[in-house]
């Protein structure tokens, strides 16, 4: 069994250009903190400068959420209230998961912004601290593709994960979590529509066979234990508004989402699958992720055409995902692919 390209499998972790790490923070930057020991059972947090708190600022308490594995290590929270924005309390289900989460009103990137702001200030930035924002200008995707949509059609949100604790060799399935969680949440939204979900490897989320959201991974420069996943999810983009034709969204099948659930259920998945192979030692058979995100995947059992980083193009039947997360295409020969794009073929 040969392999497909030669670089390892971790090079789906993008690392985040140093122009983008100095970036300046998007103006019109809201956040609100959730308050440390005193925030309450998670559907009714407390928050900061919110009719929850009596408008009273963040009181500098610790934060975050302890998760196997991943641990915050007594961050606080900067003091001071925070400024309030529309439409902020519409979150209380993510907020109760993050540490910190902020609302831009517009931006370029919501990857960008998080990685300059960690890149800045470390250690404001607990595991799952979130930017998100409907109004994302120059997002980017996989293989440095744009991605762009109306203002209001669309969720772009990016969250920080802590993996010091993950061997480095297991962070090649940091992307695949993510794609299988969002998979999950997207699931959630549909119970009972008749509608379906699914994973298209390596991280593309598909609904009925359109492609619903697209997630990237980036490592942070000089800070290779924090890794910025951005997730851009197509809510309601009208079908005249979807840039391709195999596109889709929420709205173009009828069903109004749940954007604060949908992003509580992508946190919690996320988390718990990451602590979950860093608590196998970032065995993914052993942990059950292997099996999770196989499980999901679309692409595995199917005809596949794969344009890989060489610009050659491999043909065959994706046979399954090895314990690397590499898909394995039997061309007739076994290959294990680390890195392309993938073509479904009908």
């Amino acid at each position: 069994m040969r392999a497909a390209s030669g670089g390892s499998w971790t090079a789906e972790l993008a690392v985040a250009s140093g122009e983008d790490s100095r970036a300046a923070l998007s103006p019109g930057l809201r956040e609100y903190f959730r308050r440390g020991a005193d925030a309450g059972a998670p559907g009714s947090p407390r928050f900061a400068d919110s009719p929850h708190d009596g408008g009273r600022g963040a009181s500098g308490q610790t934060t975050g959420v302890e998760g196997r594995g991943f641990r915050n290590h007594g961050t606080t929270a900067r003091e001071g209230p925070a400024a309030r924005v529309e439409g902020m309390d519409g979150y209380p289900r993510a907020a109760a998961l993050s540490p910190r989460l902020q609302v831009i009103d517009s931006t370029g990137s919501t990857n960008a912004d998080l990685v300059a702001a960690v890149s800045h200030d470390p250690g404001a930035h607990p595991h799952l601290s979130v930017m998100l924002t409907h109004d994302q200008r120059s997002g980017r995707g996989r293989l440095d593709r744009s991605w762009t949509a109306p203002p209001g059609t669309a969720l772009a949100v990016s969250v920080l994960v802590r993996v010091g604790d993950l061997p480095v060799s297991a962070r090649g399935w940091i992307p695949l979590i993510a794609g299988g969680a969002m998979v999950r949440a997207v699931r959630d939204q549909l119970r009972g529509t008749g509608h379906s979900a699914e994973l298209k490897w390596p991280n593309d989320v598909l609904l009925d066979g359109g492609k619903l959201c697209g997630i990237l991974a980036e490592v942070v420069p000089k800070h290779p234990e924090a890794v910025v996943i951005g997730a851009g999810i197509n809510t309601t983009m009208s079908p005249a508004d979807l840039p391709v034709a195999t596109a889709t969204s929420f709205a173009a099948i009828g069903v109004t989402v749940d954007e604060d659930r949908l992003l509580a259920d992508w946190l919690t998945g996320l988390s718990g699958q990451l602590a979950a192979l860093a608590d196998a030692g970032g065995d993914a058979g052993a942990s059950g992720v292997l099996e999770d995100v196989s499980a999901l995947c679309a692409t595995v059992g199917g005809a596949v055409r794969v344009s890989l980083p060489d610009g050659s193009t491999l043909e065959g039947t994706a046979v399954r995902i090895d314990a690397e997360g590499r898909l394995v295409v039997a061309a007739p020969e076994e290959i294990p692919v680390s890195a392309g794009d993938v073509v479904h073929v009908r």
